[in-house]
């Protein structure tokens, strides 16, 4: 067998037969099966009758290992001990199962002796397989019987069904010695199965492995009530893809059987064994299902019947209807339980007494009532007003009826009334929701719809004085937005006052309670809270109560409605319901509110980026157009200036022509960049000169009630950087500190240059050493905490309430510092303000985009035939003529097919093509690519009055592909084809 334990190898030689002493005695003498064992654990002689019990023919088990014939659980223990040399005390007698010649193993009583001078232990064995088989049973039947002792047992402990689930598994599980045990119960809602108690990994709060795997299984037999057996987890085929979660608990078979009551299944009890289990396994598990089928049926009953007895007392403990019985003369006779706890009148203060507790609107009605029944009419379920013994009313539905005595003679009337506050109290709110809702589906305004709402709440509870209170956006400070008032002297007099002074200084209001709270707050006694704001505004009035609840708790603009009256009721819970329902359906309204107002904020910005985008498309057409002027004039005035010869006079003015015309191509670069049309061009930049000249405009949008000062060093020095990016960054800070002060405050901006060793630096993450343009710019705004701070720079992250923030402001900016190699940092904290710091590498004083650097180069010749396609016929000349000049053979058209024509014919000797990549029936890549299959050798310099950027957005270019932006100089022309011809760049299409 596999699983036997390993035996000591021997060396001896095995003798199959050896010789008996004196020669009389052998092992066909012993009336009883025997065998003759070597130390190495191998059989050496078997008698007769160990054979014939056993079934196995001697020459199969002469020679053989003595564990392969014993049972897996005997021999690991038992020929350890046998065939262990440094045993001290072998085993001398004991009982294990031998296999016999079919398979099956038998139980035998067993005496050994060892044989020291042979090396051997002799063993004589009893077959005892009847008495091992009944004490099994015996021990079987006891565990059941020690089982259902414990399951009923679990009764005396006054637990539920819930409970005794649990105990039940934990019983099983200890009793039958398996991994596992479960109960599956119904559903509360439906008829699934649902793990209801198992046991399994429930110590360490692990899930067990096979939970779920057996679900489908156990609502089988839950529908089926038939149980269902998986003898071994391990080859079943019905499991065979969910076998590993078994094995690793060790789990072999699993016996699932249903629990039922008399009519249907009510449970699943699920036994998972270490062992293979079969029919005995799935009797006891049946036995001790059936018993807890029976145990849970009675539990469940008694369990009912509990409940029915705790529905009936709930009724008759109930105040719902008293009785009343009235003598001829309309005494009070009898007075129930159930009218003295309605109405609070005891037995004693009525009877003998005439019926005189209803309320003067209801008196009538009572006594018309009375009157008839004792002239034998009957009255029916009439509404009426009673007083109870404290001066309240109740409102009841009444039912008179005569009373007879024996001989048919009218003694009397009796009264049947119940309350009816609830109903009337429900349709009250109910009127009162339909109200609210019709209000807020006007679409009204804020104050309109609130003050509507406050009327119809007030009107309805018999309420005075009703506020509207939200909290303000910068420091959450509750101001009194909308109020109503019944119109009362009083709640005029309360009204007008708070509009006139609502909050005392240090002394809260009691909307700032109910929002604290976050939950309806009813104040009776308000009047008398000298510690709330208007108490004695309220005692004066006669306000003595007061009742609020909160509105839109989670939402930017919370607050909370308030009421004031003479008396306000004890709030039923039903009202405290309404109240909540109220709370969120207004709540709703001004989030549906701030939404439309975020819808067309974002409608206006989606027209104003439209007009831009048309603003910008117009601006790039006219920029084309103008740098096709301005690349005239710069060509001819650079032509101008080299015949000039020495005349300083003429020189310096056309310098200034060209300067001009420098500083205006710049402005051009500025509207296509304002435009988005252009890429990023830094340079050396003064910041001083740029915070200057921006100043104006930051005073505009902060507004007057900010104070900005402006602290610019004059050593502060240059950067490099985009000039538009520059002023992005400017104005998206501004932007930031006039928003942190609502109220007004001090805007001051600074620059300073800082050097390593300087204390400013360390606000910075290391940067490398050199010298730095520090900018600053601190507002006294409302400051941020810690937890706002370390998310600022989030792209989407911003404090503005929703439809008044991107959050890709700071951001931005953070992105556009870094990618000039700077750092951005802020020093913040509630109440005191904001400062952020921006650090840039201070940079050599250079070039605006508009100057000219006055020193002379050397302008580049060539000898190259070039192809020129220009349509604007200035440009085709100057271009033309500049390049004739320096030496070029220019064939220049305006149309691309001539040039076309032109190309097929003299194809070899065109050593460049130039044209514009906006040309009129053929586009200028498209001509190119012609041009080239015509001469592949051939390169191509695109020139275009549109921006770079724009151009190759437009995918007219191909990566790689040499372009010339107008406006450009003779010499920029020149310098740019000698590049293009040498090959220092693609120019290739």
């Amino acid at each position: 067998m596999n699983d036997s334990p390993k035996l000591p190898r021997s060396d001896r030689p095995i003798v199959s037969n050896p010789p008996e002493q004196s020669g009389a005695f052998t092992l066909d003498d012993v009336p009883a099966p025997m065998c003759l064992i070597g130390y190495d654990g191998r059989f050496q002689r078997v008698n007769a009758l160990w054979s014939q019990v056993l079934g196995h023919r001697p020459q199969g088990l002469i020679g053989k290992p003595f564990a392969r014939f014993v049972h897996p659980d005997d021999a690991r223990l038992l020929v350890c001990q046998l065939c262990d040399p440094d045993c001290d005390v072998p085993p001398q007698s004991f009982e294990a199962r031998f296999r016999g010649g079919d398979g099956r193993f038998q139980w035998f009583h067993c005496e050994s002796k060892p044989i020291a001078d042979r090396k051997t232990f002799m063993i004589v064995a009893l077959e005892i397989s009847e008495r091992k088989e009944a004490e099994i049973v015996a021990k079987r039947r006891a565990a059941a019987a020690s089982l259902k002792a414990d399951i009923w047992g679990a009764f005396g402990g006054g637990a539920s069904s819930e409970q005794m689930l649990g105990i039940w598994t934990d019983l099983v599980q200890r009793h039958l010695d398996v991994p596992e045990v479960q109960i599956w119960t119904r559903a509360p809602a439906g008829h699934e199965l649902i793990l209801h108690s198992r046991t399994g990994g429930r110590g360490d709060g692990e899930v067990s492995s096979s939970c779920g795997l057996l679900e489908a299984e156990v609502r089988q037999v839950g529908e089926s009530d038939a149980p269902l057996v998986i003898q071994d987890a391990s080859c079943d085929p019905r499991i065979a893809m969910r076998v590993r979660p078994f094995q690793a608990r060790a789990i072999r078979g699993v016996v699932l059987h249903p629990l039922r009551t008399a009519d249907h299944v009510i449970a699943v009890l699920a036994v998972f064994f270490a062992k293979p289990c079969g029919s005995r396994e799935a009797a006891l598990t049946e036995a001790v299902a059936t018993d807890m089928g029976n145990a849970l049926t009675r539990l469940l009953r008694e369990e009912e019947l509990l409940e029915s007895r705790r529905d009936r007392d709930r009724m008759l403990g109930t105040p719902l209807v008293g009785f009343c019985r009235l003598d001829a003369n309309e005494n009070v006779v009898a007075w129930s339980e159930g009218a003295e706890q309605l109405l609070r009148w005891k037995p004693g203060d009525l009877l003998g007494r005439r019926f005189s507790i209803a309320a003067s609107e209801s008196q009538t009605v009572l006594e018309a009532g009375i009157g008839g029944a004792l002239e034998g009419h009957s009255t029916e379920k009439v509404e009426a007003r009673l007083v109870t013994d404290g001066g309240r009313t109740v409102e009841v539905a009444l039912s008179i009826v005569p009373v007879f005595d024996a001989a048919g003679t009218i003694s009397g009337a009796w009264l049947t009334f119940c309350d009816v506050n609830d109903r009337k109290r429900c349709e009250r709110l109910l009127d009162l929701q339909n109200k609210v809702t019709e209000i807020i589906a006007k679409n009204a305004s804020v104050e309109e719809t609130t003050r509507s709402v406050l009327g119809a709440i007030g009107a309805s509870l018999g309420w005075d004085v009703g506020e509207f209170w939200v909290a303000e956006e910068g420091d959450g400070a509750l101001r009194r937005r909308t109020s109503w008032h019944s119109g009362t002297p009083n709640a005029r007099e309360f009204d007008l006052s708070s509009c006139k002074d609502c909050h005392s200084e240090g002394v809260p209001e009691f909307a700032e309670q109910v929002l604290d709270a976050g939950a309806p707050r009813f104040l009776p006694g308000f009047s008398l809270k000298r510690n709330l704001a208007r108490s004695d505004l309220a005692a004066r009035c006669g306000f003595h109560d007061a009742i609020g609840f909160p509105i839109a708790i989670a939402d930017p603009d919370r607050g909370a409605l308030s009421f004031f009256a003479s008396e306000i009721d004890e709030p039923h819970p039903s009202v405290l319901s309404f109240l909540n329902a109220i709370s969120e359906q207004f709540g709703q309204f001004l989030r549906l509110d701030r939404a439309r107002q975020s819808l067309g904020d974002v409608r206006q910005d989606l027209l104003q980026a439209k007009k831009m985008d048309t603003v910008g498309r117009l601006v790039g057409g006219v920029v084309h157009d103008f740098n096709n002027l301005l690349t005239i004039i710069l060509g001819y005035g650079e032509m101008v200036l080299e015949d000039c010869d020495g005349k300083i006079a003429n020189r310096d003015s056309i310098n200034e022509v060209l300067d001009a015309g420098k500083r205006a191509a710049g402005l051009t670069r500025q509207l296509l960049g304002f435009c988005r049309k252009e890429a990023a061009e830094p340079v050396a930049i003064d910041l001083n000169v740029h915070i200057a000249e921006m100043q104006k405009m930051i005073g505009r949008l902060v507004g007057e009630h900010i104070a900005l000062t402006t602290n610019l060093a004059p050593n502060a020095g240059y950067v490099r950087a985009d000039a538009a990016h520059i002023e992005q960054v400017v104005m998206n800070l501004v932007v930031n500190a006039r928003d942190a002060m609502p109220n007004g405050g001090q805007l001051a901006i600074q620059t300073r240059c800082v050097e390593t060793g300087d204390s400013e630096l360390k606000l910075f993450s290391g940067p490398p050493p050199g010298r730095y343009l520090l900018l600053s710019v601190r507002d006294t705004g409302s400051g941020m905490d810690e937890a706002t701070r370390r998310r600022i720079f989030e792209p989407f992250f911003t404090t503005k309430e929703s439809g008044k923030g991107t959050g890709m402001g700071l951001a931005t900016v953070s992105e556009i510092i870094s990618g000039y190699g700077g750092q951005i940092a802020v020093e913040s904290a509630p109440g005191r303000g904001t400062t952020f710091h921006v650090l840039l590498p201070s940079v050599a004083r250079g070039l605006a985009p508009w100057q000219v650097d006055s020193t002379p180069v050397a302008v580049p010749h060539g000898d190259e035939t070039v192809l020129l396609v220009e349509d604007d016929d200035r440009v085709r000349l100057l271009v033309s003529r500049s390049l004739t000049a320096r030496g070029y053979t220019v064939i220049a058209v305006d149309d691309p097919i001539q040039a076309l024509e032109l190309c097929k014919q003299k194809a070899a000797e065109i050593d460049l093509l130039i044209a514009d990549v906006v040309l009129p029936h053929i586009k200028g890549p498209e001509l190119a690519s012609r041009v080239t299959a015509l001469n592949p050798s051939a390169r191509v310099l695109y020139v275009s009055g549109y921006g770079e950027e724009e151009v190759r957005r437009s995918e007219l270019l191909r990566n790689g592909a040499a372009f010339l932006q107008k406006p450009f100089s003779t010499h920029d022309l020149a310098r740019r084809v000698r590049e293009v011809c040498d090959g220092d760049t693609i120019g290739r299409n």
